[in-house]
């Protein structure tokens, strides 16, 4: 969820690769290994570059606007509320 935060407000992110991250995380920030202190500090040296900093930050914000929309939210809920009504509806004729 931080990620998609992050990326909400157009700012790239570096990550441990646990759980869905690298899916999340994808070209939008840095995957450091759990545990490498070495790479979290060269992630960290290198988003002091602007230029990587507003590029993984573009990327983020284009990421989550497409992938992670209002729209698209609501279409999941109607679609499982929509099944849930038919499943209730099928149970009531049996």
């Amino acid at each position: 969820m931080a990620l998609l935060e992050a990326g909400s407000y157009g700012r790239g992110s570096i990550a441990t690769p646990v759980g869905e991250t690298p899916a999340l995380l994808a070209d939008t920030g840095i995957l450091v290994a759990v545990g490498d202190q070495k790479g979290l500090v060269n992630a960290i040296i290198e988003f002091l570059d602007d230029d990587v900093a507003v590029r993984f930050g573009q990327a983020a914000y284009a990421k989550v606007c497409t992938e992670f929309s209002f729209e698209q939210g609501r279409n999941i809920y109607q679609g499982l509320y929509g099944a849930y009504i038919k499943l209730a509806d099928i149970e009531d004729k049996s």
